[in-house]
């Protein structure tokens, strides 16, 4: 089952996930219908209060959004509603100073090109953060790189961060599965309390129906290419010439 996170429980470590653009920030969550602003996942400066992050808008139309923050906002807003009390999906990618996109449930993609400065964020946290409204979150996960709408859409499909072609640039990773760090990729996670239990968000395993399972899918979920080719023999040795690149993948990983 996941976790739910109000202010007196979210999850967060102080720590630089991220050193510059571009990076993505990504998970499934639920929402109460509530007419507020409720942080999702983020990373934040503590000093000065800049902020990246995945909120619902509830505030307003209640669409998710991904946003810059330096004093002033940077949002892009999905282009359909968030259903309150249902698990969604969300990818927030911050691809540089003056370039966003939001994608929910694989698209309703919304884009912003306001520019916002760069401030190296040194904390990381999951949750409503400073809101009393309970957050549901599950499988979220911060990637140093900019991820695509293929990307979107295999992770709203199921597919763990982990088993994604980028998973190389997977900085941070909390499955939210019972509980914190079972284990993580990334800093260790702490909260002032235990989360509140919730089921886990409906993931599917290959072409199967939409279930609701206790597990995440590792992979392989689809495997193509090679990492890399046999240049020739010698002496009964084969020569392995080649490297892995971006566009590649090894078994276990996903083919966008």
């Amino acid at each position: 089952m996941a976790l739910g996170f109000n202010d007196t429980n979210f999850p967060s470590a102080s720590a630089t996930l991220v050193t510059g653009f571009p990076f993505s920030l990504c998970g499934w969550f639920r929402v109460p219908a509530a007419t507020a602003w409720l942080p999702l996942m983020g990373l934040h400066q503590q000093s000065n209060g800049t902020r990246f992050e995945l909120a619902y808008a509830g505030n307003t139309d209640g669409t998710l959004v991904a946003n810059a923050y330096d004093g002033g906002f940077g949002v892009a807003r999905s282009t359909v509603a968030v259903t309150p009390g249902e698990w969604f999906h969300g990818v927030g990618v911050f691809a540089a100073g003056d370039d966003r996109r939001v994608y929910l449930n694989g698209g309703a993609m919304g884009t912003n090109s306001v520019a916002r400065t760069w401030s190296e964020p040194d904390f990381f946290f999951a949750g409503a953060l400073d809101k009393a409204y309970a957050v549901d979150a599950a499988e979220v996960g911060v990637f140093a790189s900019e991820l695509s709408i293929e990307h979107a859409v295999a992770l709203a499909g199921g597919v763990s961060p982990r088993a994604l072609a980028r998973s190389h640039s997977l900085v941070a990773y909390q499955d939210f599965l019972t509980r914190l760090n079972r284990p993580g990729v990334g800093p260790v996670m702490s909260a002032a309390a235990a989360g509140n239990a919730a089921d886990h968000p409906p993931l599917r395993a290959a072409a199967s129906p939409r279930i609701n399972v206790p597990f995440r899918v590792e992979g392989p979920w689809m495997s193509a290419g090679s990492v890399a080719t046999a240049a020739g023999a010698a002496g009964g040795q084969t020569v392995v010439a080649g490297a892995a690149t971006d566009a590649t993948n090894i078994f276990g990983e996903v083919s966008n």
